[in-house]
């Protein structure tokens, strides 16, 4: 099993964690929640937010990643608009770094 973690960047307070269950499928927890999931299908790793609706499709794995990460934060700022949280996010872009952790 593989598990890579998106820090959080210094204005954002989501932390991400990835877990690999299976060899072409990428779970993504954000702050202890599911956010959503990366899955290569048929060449392209297809991103899909935590109601399992399609975010888009990409050629690479950052991408794809970033895309999870990037819907949930904005949709974290919509349903919160007056957290602390939220309002650090507003013009924030999400960090792409990506460390990858084997166990």
């Amino acid at each position: 099993m593989t598990i890579d973690i998106l820090p959080a960047a210094r204005s954002l307070d989501l932390h991400v964690l990835w877990i690999r269950p299976d060899t072409d499928l990428w779970v993504a927890q954000g702050s202890g929640e599911f956010i959503g999931m990366v899955e290569f299908v048929d060449g392209h790793f297809v991103s899909t937010d935590r109601g399992s609706r399609v975010i888009d499709s990409f050629s690479d794995l950052p991408a794809a990643r970033q895309a999870v990460v990037n819907h949930a934060t904005m949709l974290d700022s919509f349903a919160n608009p007056g957290s602390r949280r939220a309002s650090a996010r507003r013009g924030a872009s999400v960090s792409a770094r990506f460390l990858r952790r084997t166990s």
